[in-house]
């Protein structure tokens, strides 16, 4: 005989919670990520400083901590959430800050040094104690993350500093930059121990794998007569050679980051959202993101691998649930 599920209760399925897709709760732009760890609450902060605590299996927005009052050019979130650094611009274009403070209600708030130019990216080493920023003057500037005192610096970027990223053990740095070059960083002394040239196009992302091994940095190809390309380099980290390429991005990269487990590298535009296998090229998920959402300013991933985020300039926080293993395309 046939055997059928028997049919669900009205009331039951009435009641059957519906995990959210979206987060909406941001006045501005969402810069920074930070899943915790029970892949149940995510922290994010936006370019007016603010900082939201969510419930990602509910959607409910469960504390907002306020800003810094100016909009942000960069912002950063420590690893265990506790902290947060911002870049401010101030109204003359003459001063730009370094900004950190607490993450809460009455935050404790300490301004760096001022650089001339705008800082475009910030990074937390993993214990959260140093706080690297990078910008417009060319170079990478370090601050101890609870004094704001600042550090040495990291020069030889011909050309503005565009993204950031630590190692995961914080002993290398990596950054890219509108000179076309990539450059690993000893971190504790800002000596440069390794550079991936790139001859046609800015470095607008980059990010470590999770076990150091690897890392990736945006590019462009540019053949005669033909549109350009967009790619992904794959950099072996001891070698200091490339170790692949991903292609086939419909626009420029302007965010990227590794699945937990390293087998995927998920990369966001203005008007995409493309997780790949690392080893074969293979969509695990692409989707259009619609111009409303503004754009797509950072991503990162839940514990475990299987939920992805993404932050958007209308202040939204778009979530996707995927495979922890790469599977067929979704589309």
């Amino acid at each position: 005989p046939v055997r059928r599920r028997a049919a669900v209760p009205a009331s039951a399925a009435a009641t059957k919670p519906v995990a959210p897709d979206r987060l909406v709760g941001h006045q501005a732009a969402v810069l920074a990520l930070l899943p915790c760890d029970d892949g149940e609450h995510l922290l994010s902060g936006d370019a007016g400083g603010s900082v939201r605590q969510w419930n990602v299996v509910t959607g409910r927005s469960l504390a907002a901590f306020p800003g810094v009052g100016a909009t942000l050019e960069a912002l950063a979130l420590s690893p265990d959430g506790a902290r947060a650094a911002g870049a401010l611009g101030a109204a003359d274009g003459r001063e730009h800050r370094l900004r950190l403070w607490d993450v809460g209600a009455a935050g404790r708030a300490v301004a760096c040094g001022a650089v001339s130019r705008p800082i475009r990216a910030i990074a937390f080493s993993p214990d959260g104690g140093r706080v690297f920023a990078g910008g417009d003057d060319r170079a990478v500037r370090l601050w101890d993350a609870a004094t704001g005192a600042e550090g040495h610096s990291f020069r030889g970027h011909a050309e503005a500093v565009l993204s950031l990223a630590v190692a995961p053990d914080g002993k290398l740095l990596l950054s890219g930059s509108a000179d076309h070059t990539a450059r690993l960083w000893d971190a504790a002394t800002g000596a440069e121990v390794g550079r991936l040239k790139w001859n046609q196009s800015p470095v607008t992302a980059a990010c470590f794998a999770p076990d150091g091994r690897r890392a990736c940095v945006t590019a462009a190809l540019v053949a005669p007569k033909a549109r350009r390309r967009h790619i992904l380099r794959l950099w072996d980290v001891e070698t200091k050679r490339e170790a692949g390429r991903l292609e086939g991005y419909p626009g420029e990269i302007a965010c990227a980051a590794f699945a937990p487990d390293g087998r995927a590298v998920l990369a966001c535009g203005e008007t995409f959202l493309l997780l790949r296998d690392v080893a074969t090229g293979a969509e695990v998920l692409r989707e259009a993101v619609p111009a409303g959402r503004q754009g797509i300013r950072c991503v990162a991933f839940g514990a475990g691998g299987g939920v992805l985020y993404a932050g958007c300039g209308d202040g939204s926080i778009l979530i996707r649930r995927v495979a922890r293993h790469p599977g067929p395309v979704r589309r």
